[in-house]
């Protein structure tokens, strides 16, 4: 994304953390609220026990395991490994770089592995970290946050911190983000429930769980680029377990959702398709689920299985009427919209996907940040075709401009949509934009130069003879692919420049 999406999806996230984020479906939070101390000690730590300790648990991680300790020993007192059956150099890499590991006989359950990484700690706060993620902090801001944890140790046992996980590829790439509950006190109140996807569960329901929500601490998670994934076989653990869970809560859609969801990632659609309609029904009849993260999914199985944009179009209007503040179910909306050419519909819809983007905030549980964060250019390239079709050229200039801020570089239609801004900017003699534009146009290697062209023929002809050598000069120097395009002999004679 370019500058101005980073910005303010910055400013988002941040507001997001603002904003409740349950760390299980009847938990909320109350974020600055104080419980009472309590009358007698709820930890299992002593009082001078380490501050942090991290907690992992590992199998045949060898290929990740060390970036995932160096990105965390500066953090933590201690680095706690629980290994659940290795047999490669996963359990030295650990020991040696000053892990403490222990052994575990795997059980089918993720949830019961993780909690025995938490009773091998001996910190009064807890990390969840896994091979697959890095930590990501300032190291100036470790002393301060480190002193935050201590003062915080006195509202427990249910409070925690949240930071930003980040979904990157191998490549660096952006996949996509949400806040995540990372640390929390050790003790007896807190554990992880479920077989797999496991879900903070706290021993007195009643009690809600307090976040801090940290803005300069992150975890960047490698697991989910494919190709790791696939490596891996994560789904071939992982699938069997949910869909266990799914005959033992059938009327719980969230587990039908975590099937539709490995079924994206294993390229099955037609699979996750049929999982994530299910579930969405499901959570529309009143059963337990997570109905925008469910939702979401759907879109991504719709676009892998190609579906009709009438299929897309009436579980959009479904999602809406459902949470009408989804950014995201406005934009697949408006797509379908504009691909059953309903463009004044469809411009609605975009806009109203826009305006729900600038005002967005989480509050779903598990929910990742909205996929229109990665595809703001997307809506602004539809919404500028949209107005160009109903012939509503500001309007189509104003979001041509925005697309070409943010489009990322390998964007097949790059010189379709440069085209068609450099049009409208020549039309409006917008002189600004056109040094910019010409700019993209030269440097490129997949552009045409027909708009270049044609404003250096109209320069001519409007009698503003020295601007027309003067771009033309200014881009014989820019690029030598000029002298190869049939229109350069004509121009050049037109302007007696060589």
């Amino acid at each position: 994304m370019g500058s101005r999406s980073k910005s303010k999806s910055a400013r988002r996230t941040q507001s997001s953390r603002r904003t409740s984020t349950p760390t299980r479906p009847s938990t909320k939070v109350m974020a600055g609220a104080t419980l009472p101390t309590p009358e007698k000690p709820w930890s299992w730590y002593e009082a001078d026990a380490p501050l942090i300790s991290m907690a992992m648990m590992v199998k045949n991680e060898e290929d990740f395991l060390k970036d995932a300790l160096l990105s965390a020993k500066d953090l933590v007192d201690e680095m706690i490994v629980v290994d659940t059956g290795s047999s490669d150099n996963t359990v030295q890499i650990a020991k040696d770089l000053g892990a403490q590991v222990f052994h575990y006989r795997w059980q089918d359950d993720f949830s019961d592995a993780r909690n025995e990484t938490i009773r091998r700690c001996n910190g009064q706060w807890v990390l969840i970290l896994d091979a697959d993620e890095r930590v990501r902090i300032d190291r100036g801001k470790i002393a301060g946050f480190r002193h935050s944890l201590r003062k915080f140790i006195a509202e427990g046992p249910y409070v925690g911190v949240s930071i930003q996980v980040i979904n990157i590829r191998l490549d660096g790439s952006l996949m996509n983000s949400l806040p995540s509950l990372r640390f929390f006190p050790r003790c007896e109140e807190i554990s992880y429930r479920n077989r797999v996807h496991n879900q903070i569960a706290l021993a007195d329901e009643k009690v809600e769980m307090q976040l801090k929500l940290c803005d300069f601490v992150t975890i960047e998670h490698l697991g989910y680029d494919p190709v790791i994934y696939e490596r891996r076989k994560k789904s071939a653990r992982s699938l069997p377990l949910i869909q266990k869970m799914i005959e033992d809560e059938p009327e719980n859609m969230v587990y039908r959702f975590y099937e539709g969801r490995e079924f994206v990632i294993l390229k099955q659609p037609e699979k996750a398709v049929e999982s994530l309609e299910t579930a969405v029904l499901g959570i529309l009849e009143g059963k337990s689920g997570y109905f925008a993260e469910t939702m979401k999914t759907l879109f991504t199985a719709y676009e892998q299985v190609n579906a009709v944009p009438e299929r897309i179009h009436t579980f959009a209007e479904m999602a809406i009427g459902q949470n009408p503040e989804q950014p995201d179910f406005y934009l697949f909306k408006g797509l379908a919209e504009y691909n059953l050419k309903r463009f004044e519909e469809a411009a609605v819809s975009l806009k109203e996907a826009l305006d729900k983007w600038e005002n967005f905030v989480l509050v779903e549980v598990s929910q990742s940040n909205p996929i229109i964060e990665q595809r703001v250019w997307l809506v602004d390239q539809t919404l500028a075709d949209v107005y160009w079709k109903l012939e509503r050229y500001s309007d189509a200039y104003h979001h041509y401009l925005r697309c070409i801020q943010d489009l990322p570089e390998a964007i097949p239609d790059w010189p379709k949509i440069l085209n068609n801004t450099i049009a409208l900017a020549i039309e409006y003699d917008d002189e600004k934009q056109l040094t910019r534009l010409f700019q993209y146009l030269l440097t490129r290697a997949d552009t045409i130069f027909e708009m270049y062209f044609y404003r250096i023929k109209q320069l001519c002809a409007l009698g503003r003879q020295e601007e027309a050598v003067k771009l033309f000069t200014w881009g014989n120097a820019t690029t030598s692919r000029l002298k190869r395009s049939p229109e350069y002999a004509e121009v050049s004679s037109l302007l007696g420049v060589e």
